[in-house]
């Protein structure tokens, strides 16, 4: 496996196969992005944040089976993962963990960040056991996040520290 930088041309039609379902979308984007996600309003989106990289975990064969975003927030010297989704084929499978574990490396060798947060839905308990083997714990909850189809979704902030040596 490898996590290798996200090529807007040739990846965006893997993420957007694996986001075609409504449900599996808004737990991804959590709102930001339309459904069903155009390619435009995603690239603008990166476009507008400065900083933000995008990564593709690859399988052994070189094709792409997950997508994360992340952002380094050098102000309080820590890191932030988004947008996280695997290939349904794929899911269960253990690339979603390895792929934040590719992550969670670069960010406190590279970056040097002290801790990595992300966001996760408190119905998507499939992602909270990914994350949890990956190393993240869950440190916070927000109640009311997000509406839908008449449903209110809460979420976890979860984080993951550099191990002390």
């Amino acid at each position: 496996m490898r996590l290798r930088t996200y090529r807007k041309n040739e990846d965006f039609p893997f993420l957007a196969s694996w986001l075609e379902e409504e449900e599996i979308h808004a737990l991804w984007s959590g709102g930001i992005f339309s459904y069903p996600l155009k390619k435009e309003e995603f690239e603008k989106y990166f476009e507008e944040k400065e900083g933000d990289a995008r990564y593709v975990l690859t399988d052994g064969d070189g094709c792409p089976v997950g997508f994360c975003a992340y952002s380094l927030n050098e102000t309080d010297n820590s890191g932030f993962a988004k947008f996280i989704v695997v290939d349904g084929k794929a899911r269960g499978k253990g690339y979603g963990a390895a792929m934040l574990k590719l992550l969670l490396k670069q960010a406190f060798e590279i970056n040097g960040v002290d801790c990595v947060r992300l966001n996760v839905f408190a119905r998507n308990e499939a992602a909270r056991r990914c994350y949890r083997k990956a190393g993240f714990e869950e440190t916070g909850r927000a109640s009311g996040t997000l509406e839908f189809h008449g449903e209110v979704w809460d979420k976890f902030v979860m984080e993951a520290g550099r191990k002390k040596e």
